[in-house]
């Protein structure tokens, strides 16, 4: 921001005479800065390239400096005469960067339409890598969530209630079944979708749990457990209401096959569970690995443990992180100096990777990990000392070092650069650095059936744990934004469809950004 600052006050103070000299044209740069249109036009038609710089030094053109003073008739002039959307400044930022920093909305959304055009017409043409197929290809009518007036029911992909507002929560379906609210709602939310989400998760709000079908029929009531979790692989989590409220599983039509006897439990994954005995309010127990059955397959004897994927799962033992097999046979330890990421992600239903909640997910995504430290020892908070890297399921690491990096999906990661400018952008499995979305970028999350959400602005706000006063668009692997910055808040697609809040609303779009259904 600073940068951007200093580079228009740099051009601003030239003298014409000195940008002319430098090689640019800065009669036409002040005339659109000032917004004179009828200057801009007179330049234009005497033969002025419309693209033609400020000066060979700070590379800033007319249209740079119309959207970043907010001109929007200026703004309009200047692409009718053809001006380049895709030049950027000295620093790399273009007219739409600039206008997204100031906070010039009209502005944005004039330099969005054509984009927003281009990608529609590229749409129609050809598939979105990693997109979901059309309709009438994807998984039989899944069903979507929705909140209004204080109740939850389902939709289709077609925006149509399918399943009454009855329930006082629900979730996405997982393995045919959906965690629903039956009574005893007590919830302290904003009351959008995203929201209830996260303060469900977070503790902070409660109901009688049960399960429905795709049909909304209760096929398991509310039984006798404070917590339920999502099906996986057949089997969900639950925790025995009361004292001392241990934590067992559940199968499909609501029998208890493993007795609540776990101070702590993941879901199943490739067969396991990982399960903490021992220790006393949630500190000092010792975690080890149980099958279908109940038994104990790797005895509890870590601090903390994550799921199985391909396999691989990691342990912490002490301050050493550990990738482990089925048999809990240690494979390789991480690096010396480093412990393992933050594994934390939002529950199924909203499946968003960056929000501070409880479910472990499985290491190593599409087989690489990243590990980090800082020097207060604590992996969510990094700083230029210590930086992140990623390695793969043997231990090695691939090229590149990072100020923040963040879980890889779909064969990319989000991460922002070591050093120097501090970048957002994605690298891939070989480490290769791809920046995707318009210079100015603040955050990026992981891709989900082709896109990745973007973030301009925003505070981050303990209390409401999400970015305060953001905005966040859509971007696919191209670099071709799918949608403006326009949401306050956004979760991953899934089936087709992504849960956004828009002005305090729950919006569901699919993956072209047109909305399927509004709150």
């Amino acid at each position: 921001m600073r940068t951007l600052i200093f580079v228009l006050f740099v051009a601003a103070t030239l003298t014409a005479g000195q940008a002319r000299a430098a090689g640019g044209c800065p009669e036409l740069y002040e005339a659109a800065g000032n917004g004179e249109d009828a200057k801009v036009a007179a330049l234009l038609d005497a033969g002025l390239d419309v693209n033609c710089r400020s000066s060979k030094n700070l590379n800033l053109t007319a249209l740079i400096a119309a959207a970043a003073g907010g001109r929007v008739s200026t703004v309009q002039l200047l692409l009718k005469r053809g001006a380049d959307l895709n030049k950027a400044a000295l620093e790399g930022s273009t007219a739409l960067s600039y206008a997204q920093i100031y906070k010039r909305d009209e502005v944005v959304k004039i330099l969005m339409a054509p984009l927003m055009a281009n990608q529609k017409k590229a749409a129609q043409t050809a598939p979105r890598e990693g997109a979901a197929p059309g309709f009438a290809q994807t998984a039989p009518d899944p069903l979507l969530p929705i909140v209004k007036g204080g109740r939850f029911g389902y939709i289709d992909r077609g925006g149509e209630v399918v399943i009454p507002l009855k329930f006082h929560y629900a979730e996405r379906f997982s393995e045919g079944l959906a965690r629903v609210g039956i009574g005893g709602l007590t919830c302290h939310s904003t009351g959008n979708l995203l929201e209830h989400w996260i303060a469900m998760d977070n503790g902070k709000c409660g109901a009688s749990l049960g399960y429905i079908d795709k049909t909304g029929a209760v096929v398991i009531p509310p039984g006798e457990y404070s917590m339920a979790g999502a099906f996986k692989e057949g089997m969900a989590r639950i925790q025995k209401s009361g004292y001392p409220n241990k934590y067992g599983f559940i199968d499909k039509t609501g029998k208890t096959v493993i007795k609540p006897e776990f101070e702590h439990a993941q879901d199943f994954s490739e067969g396991l569970a990982g399960v903490g005995v021992g220790g006393q309010w949630g500190v000092g127990a010792k975690w080890g690995f149980i099958d279908k059955t109940g038994a104990m397959i790797v005895k509890p004897q870590f601090d903390h443990v994550t799921k199985f994927a391909g396999g691989v799962a990691l342990a912490l033992d002490f301050d050493r992180w550990k990738a482990i097999d089925t048999s809990g046979k240690v494979l390789f330890k991480l690096p010396t100096s480093l412990i393992a990421p933050n594994h934390k992600v939002c529950p199924a239903a909203a499946n968003d990777s960056d929000r501070s909640c409880s479910e472990i997910p499985v290491p190593f995504p599409d087989g690489f990990e990243r590990v980090g430290k800082t020097k207060y020892g604590d992996y969510r908070y990094n700083n230029d000392t210590y930086p992140y890297h990623y390695i793969d399921r043997k231990g090695k690491a691939i090229p590149g070092k990072f100020h923040v990096a963040k879980p890889f999906s779909e064969g990319l990661a989000p991460v922002r650069e070591w050093g120097g400018t501090h970048l957002w952008g994605f690298i891939d499995t070989t480490g290769k650095f791809v920046s995707l979305g318009p210079p100015g970028v603040e955050d990026a999350r992981r891709f989900s059936e082709g896109l990745a959400a973007l973030r301009m602005g925003g505070e981050w706000t303990h209390a409401e744990q999400r970015f305060v006063g953001a905005k966040w668009g859509f971007v696919d692997k191209t670099g071709m934004m799918i949608t403006e910055y326009k949401y306050d808040d956004v979760a991953d697609f899934h089936d087709g469809a992504a849960a956004v809040i828009q002005d305090g609303k729950t919006l569901y779009i699919d993956t072209t950004g047109e909305v399927i259904w509004s709150q």
